[in-house]
């Protein structure tokens, strides 16, 4: 990781991690920042860690025969749930981070609007000022598509990954998963009237509301609907190209590769 990161909790907590999780390259790291529900403006207190990052692999490995498209770590495992003093760790190279992105992965596309907790990196203020390549109309299929697994966990088809017992008891139902239901349209929302994203997420309040089960599972469903049929809407009159520019992502990885590599002073 560069040396002039600047010095955070943010920063301090996620060069653990890296230590500890045995990255080889970190001094390729070009974006951090901490994700989940922190980042959302969700958070209740006894939430995990999960912190994110992209970086620029070395020519041997970005061309070579064992390319490491990411690196992901943590201080727990799949026997246990997460608890608040545990820490995931996301590392996606630049072109894994920029394929994800263009295919509208909804957690990727978060990547284009959070704050680098490493300061103005000038790498990764090249990928922003590129970002309106890797944004299009049709993303919001993508957001749609995730609330919709969201949904069929919520209302018991599809296995959960994450059970969630004393929510059910507590509430009825799985709040957070309702939570995660309405963060996903409400990004979606904003992405196709705004053409942008914004952390912590506008309608925070709402989403621990729900997360706190302040509101019941039938009003949350109609929500659901309803927003759904707003984003639908906004879709059609969104700001945003009808497909991402595949031309210009490739020349922006070209520079930003070639440019790391040369040791180059970037934009």
């Amino acid at each position: 990781m560069p040396t002039r990161a600047k010095s955070s909790p943010v920063i301090a907590a996620f060069r653990d991690a890296v230590a500890r999780s045995g990255f080889e390259y970190p001094a390729s790291i070009i974006l951090v920042f901490e994700g989940g529900s922190v980042m959302h403006g969700a958070s209740v207190g006894s939430d995990d860690h999960d912190y994110y990052g992209v970086y620029v692999e070395p020519p041997a490995v970005r061309l070579g025969l064992s390319p490491k498209p990411h690196h992901v770590w943590s201080t727990s495992d799949s026997t246990r749930r997460n608890t608040a003093a545990d820490v995931d760790l996301m590392l996606y190279s630049l072109t894994k981070f920029a394929k994800l992105a263009a295919n509208g992965n909804p957690t990727i596309l978060h990547f284009l609007w959070v704050e680098n907790a490493l300061g103005a990196n000038r790498w990764w203020e090249q990928v922003l000022a590129a970002r309106g390549h890797f944004l299009a109309r049709s993303h919001l299929d993508r957001f749609i598509g995730y609330a919709e697994a969201q949904l069929d966990r919520l209302m018991g088809r599809r296995a959960r990954k994450q059970h969630r017992p004393e929510l059910i008891e507590q509430h009825g139902f799985d709040t957070k998963a309702a939570m995660h239901l309405m963060r996903l349209m409400y990004e979606g929302f904003y992405l196709m009237r705004d053409g942008w994203m914004s952390f912590p997420n506008p309608k925070a309040d709402y989403l621990i509301a729900v997360r706190n089960g302040r509101y019941p599972l039938q009003q949350i469903l109609a929500d659901f609907e309803g927003l759904k049929a707003q984003c639908l809407r906004e879709q059609q009159r969104s700001p945003l190209p009808e497909a991402v520019n595949l031309g210009e992502i490739n020349k922006l990885l070209a520079q930003v590769y070639q440019g790391v590599w040369n040791g180059t002073q970037g934009i």
